[in-house]
């Protein structure tokens, strides 16, 4: 009897060893999958990586691209509107910027004597009066409408009285 529990536990000595030995088999081949299921994922995301860096430098060329050809678009465009103002300027346009210019000053510098005078007939009248009458308020507002403001700029509020010039 003692001899069949000694085979029987050197039968469950020899299953649990066949059993460890198959486990640690069983190990050894997870491992081995794993690994080279972890090397299959690292070349699938190297690929991803790579085929994303492509893309986006082919991006970033079009892009490049399209950004230089808009700025050559804008510059040629100012250039063509330069020359355009250009011509314009030089041509018949500038005949009349001339003639309007010389009407203006002609304008300007009548306007101007024609206040001159203004001035000068206002002066001598009140010189005349003064040496023929006493100059008081009452011609001074007469005056004052007479010439409504002409010897003052025309930023001056009111009418100012002859007798400010």
């Amino acid at each position: 009897r003692a001899a069949e529990a000694l085979q029987l536990r050197r039968r469950q000595l020899e299953a649990a060893r066949e059993a460890k030995e198959a486990a640690i088999v069983m190990e050894a081949q997870r491992r081995a999958e794993a690994a080279q299921e972890v090397e299959r994922r690292r070349h699938l995301a190297a690929c991803r990586v790579e085929a994303e860096v492509a893309a986006a430098t082919r991006l970033q060329s079009r892009h490049d691209d399209d950004c230089k050809q808009h700025l050559g678009k804008v510059l040629d465009r100012e250039q063509e509107t330069r020359v355009a103002c250009d011509e314009w300027n030089r041509g018949a346009v500038a005949s009349i910027f001339e003639t309007a210019a010389s009407k203006s000053m002609g304008a300007h510098r009548r306007e101007h004597l024609s206040k001159r005078s203004l001035e000068q007939t206002a002066h001598v009248l009140g010189r005349h009066f003064s040496t023929q009458r006493q100059f008081n308020s009452g011609a001074d507002s007469r005056l004052t409408h007479i010439l409504r403001g002409c010897l003052h700029e025309a930023e001056a509020p009111g009418f100012r009285s002859p007798r400010a010039l």
